[in-house]
């Protein structure tokens, strides 16, 4: 009551959120489906209502809470906020909030925002006006946590930025904005390749080297989201030209490969317990120069193993890669298997070969062949 006492929010604003806070998921869902209309206002605002965020633009902690709340209820209100004349109104102040990378209000704008504009530009086929508004404001926040020296808000900068571009419009405006959207990028790459210097660097118009480095700090994770950025840059070539193209993603990531497909890389990759498609695993010269020295480790093949031992439901290309990996031992050691086959890996890797995932199929199949190509040589 002191909060609205005090100007902060409406009172209907309080009857809504006390509705939908500290309830069962499949209840929240069923009071907003209830009320689609007055939680769009809520957000969004209306005609003769402000949106809560507006009435409580000086109580932080209040607005940190609407902003997770907003998270929350996007997959119930994304078609009606979208109907809204300006939904994304009241968000887009907060993305100035502060320039302070810890302030979670920024952060957390940004995610809302990111979701539902991505929405939106893949529910028409032409432009909308609210769209060409926000895509600059939020290439222009996320390029900042791409700068940042934190890898985490660097990895949520470039998955954020790779989400909007889904349309030839949304790649179009990143480009013109290619001085703080594409020059961040570009130096990710560059420290990922142990800062190789080219021309390149005027392709958006930076001459800023990284210092050399093993990897120069870049995770695995975080390259192919900027690869990924990149990729999607690609489909407009008529407008970038090729050269952006034909150096990074053919230069950087042939310089990456040589540089990164190491036995201590492959290692460390295994002891993190989850497995990427990192250079080394599709590397023929990286296995036969390092299959004996992955099988005489006393961890490592028990670690593969405790890996592959796992369901992995939300991400089945670490069974895949698994999978291949075995294969790959196999084909260079066959005179190995009996002590690949007392850790349980090629009982489990027949296992999947019924997998409901075709990638886990395929890769299961191609390491079980390697195990049968010596089965009458014995």
């Amino acid at each position: 009551m002191g909060l609205i006492r005090a100007g902060n929010i409406t009172d209907d604003h309080l009857k809504k959120i006390k509705a939908v806070d500290k309830v069962r998921k499949d209840q929240r869902r069923q009071t907003v489906e209830g009320d689609i209309s007055g939680y769009v206002t809520l957000l969004s605002g209306s005609a003769d209502a402000k949106s809560v965020l507006d009435s409580a633009s000086r109580r932080t902690d209040i607005v940190q809470y609407i902003l997770v709340l907003a998270a929350d209820l996007i997959n119930a209100l994304s078609s009606a906020l979208i109907a809204h004349p300006d939904p994304y109104k009241p968000f887009l102040p907060l993305l100035r909030h502060s320039t302070n990378a810890e302030d979670p209000i920024p952060l957390l704008t940004s995610t809302f925002l990111t979701n539902l504009v991505s929405i939106s530009l893949a529910s028409s086929s032409k432009s909308a006006a609210r769209d060409e508004e926000a895509l600059p404001q939020l290439y222009t926040y996320l390029s900042s946590l791409t700068q940042n020296q934190d890898s985490g808000l660097q990895d949520i900068g470039v998955q954020e930025l790779s989400a909007l571009l889904r349309t030839s419009r949304s790649r179009e405006i990143f480009w013109k904005q290619r001085g703080e959207t594409v020059t961040p990028l570009i130096e990710i790459l560059r420290a990922a390749t142990g800062g190789k210097d080219t021309s390149s660097s005027t392709v958006a118009g930076s001459s800023r080297a990284i210092e050399p480095g093993l990897s120069g700090g870049v995770g695995l994770q975080l390259l192919y989201r900027v690869l990924l950025v990149i990729w999607q840059l690609s489909f407009e070539g008529a407008l970038i030209g090729d050269d952006l193209q034909a150096y990074t993603l053919s230069d950087m990531l042939d310089e990456y490969t040589k540089t990164q497909t190491t036995f201590d890389q492959y290692a460390a990759e295994l002891q993190s317990g989850h497995l990427r498609w990192s250079p080394p695993h599709r590397n023929p010269t990286f296995w036969k120069d390092n299959a004996r020295r992955i099988l005489d480790d006393a961890n490592l093949p028990r670690k593969l193993a405790e890996i592959i031992s796992k369901e992995w439901d939300n991400d089945k290309q670490v069974l895949a890669i698994a999978c291949n990996d075995v294969g790959h031992l196999v084909k260079e050691l066959p005179g190995r298997r009996a002590q690949l086959e007392k850790l349980g890996l090629k009982a489990r890797v027949m296992e999947l070969m019924a997998d409901k995932d075709e990638s886990v199929r395929w890769e299961s199949l191609r390491a079980v062949g390697e195990w049968l190509r010596y089965t009458f040589d014995d």
